[in-house]
């Protein structure tokens, strides 16, 4: 995968530490999680390998072909993920300002630095984050696509398309995407109707990189 590593602090920090885990850490000159093994696979490591793997694995065997494996792809590391689990793992910063807020500005440094389409694998609670909702339309004035998850729930979402501009999986202007089974059926995750909704991509059985501390590569159904 052609992937480039940003790392944006908040303050004038260079470097950051897991805050359970110190042995997990990055850095402005190498944002790579670093650990005992060198290698380190997340929730991200996953989705890049779906949209960009260009088909050869890290040791030049066989590995993953994403649906664009001739992409170029900018990752920004937001935070240190437990190891082989979903649970995040706060980065605090060598001066304790940690590292900057995903929807903001990474998505900020993303666009500028030309960024056509924004994947954002994540999504952002509550509806008064004002700084994420200008980061989103400097984005869409700029052209960029934005591409949101739709939350893991099946309470019914909203069917006016008006959106709500503090999160991004409902920001006006964004594509949010649920996940569907091979039988073409909504996933049982978020089996409901949502207006906001605008594509349905395979989600159900999609073999993906196991998270964690391995080189071993396992594939795992998610």
């Amino acid at each position: 995968v052609d992937v480039e590593y940003r790392f944006v602090m908040v303050g004038g920090g260079t470097s950051c530490r897991g805050a359970q885990d110190s042995s997990l850490s990055m850095s402005v000159d190498d944002p790579t999680v670093s650990t005992a093994d060198g290698l380190y696979a997340t929730h991200g490591t996953a989705m890049v390998g779906l949209v960009a793997g260009t088909g050869v694995g890290y040791d030049g065997g066989l590995g993953y072909q994403g649906v664009a494996p001739g992409a170029h792809v900018i990752a920004y590391p937001d935070q240190l993920a437990t190891e082989g689990t979903l649970d995040g793992m706060a980065c605090v910063s060598d001066d304790d300002n940690g590292a900057n807020p995903l929807e903001v500005g990474a998505l900020e440094d993303a666009v500028s630095s030309g960024a056509r389409v924004v994947n954002m694998s994540f999504i952002i609670d509550g509806i008064d984050n004002w700084d994420f909702a200008a980061a989103a339309l400097h984005a869409l004035r700029h052209g960029v696509v934005l591409v949101s998850g739709r939350n893991n729930t099946t309470t019914a979402g909203m069917y006016d398309l008006v959106g709500v501009p503090g999160t991004n999986n409902y920001f006006p202007g964004g594509v949010t995407v649920n996940s569907a089974g091979r039988d073409g059926s909504v996933s049982k995750l978020s089996d409901t109707m949502d207006g906001n909704v605008s594509v349905l991509s395979p989600g159900v059985g999609v073999p993906t990189e196991e998270r964690g501390n391995t080189r071993d590569r396992k594939m795992v159904y998610g």
